[in-house]
């Protein structure tokens, strides 16, 4: 047996030992129940439960829980919002030689045209661009 066969079968073999030890570990969590000292009711859930409580924020923090000293955060970068127009800048791949823009899901780059707009320049946090009449600034973040 040559040694590429050799390796075939061995890996192979690592395969399917790690498809078992998963499909082991995956079936023994599915019934598993947990408890929360910090609820009010001390008795079990399933995982499924708590999953479910937990994203809808229905159990309270632990008891020890960090608490931050910031209330506001101020503006969420991940929030985009448009410019009149309806454009939305969603970043910039920068390149000296030929920088691009993602703007409402399509990549552009200088001249391009997206919409009713034409792109002028994309600079390092903006992209600008001209509706025929006014130049219109989009710019990264806040």
């Amino acid at each position: 047996m040559d040694k590429t066969r050799r390796s075939q079968i061995i890996f192979g073999c690592l395969v399917v030992i790690a498809v078992i030890v998963w499909v082991s570990n995956f079936s023994s969590v599915k019934g598993q129940k947990v408890s929360f000292p910090d609820t009010k009711n001390e008795e079990e859930m399933p995982l499924s439960q708590l999953v479910s409580r937990l994203s809808s924020g229905s159990l309270p923090p632990p008891s020890g829980a960090a608490k931050t000293l910031h209330d506001n955060w101020g503006h969420n970068p991940f929030i985009l919002t448009p410019v009149k127009g309806g454009m939305v800048l969603q970043g910039i791949i920068w390149d000296p030689a030929g920088p691009k823009a993602l703007i409402n899901d399509e990549i552009v780059g200088i001249g391009d045209q997206i919409g009713t707009m034409k792109v002028l320049d994309i600079q390092n946090q903006k992209v600008i661009l001209n509706d025929g009449t006014k130049d219109i600034e989009l710019v990264v973040g806040p």
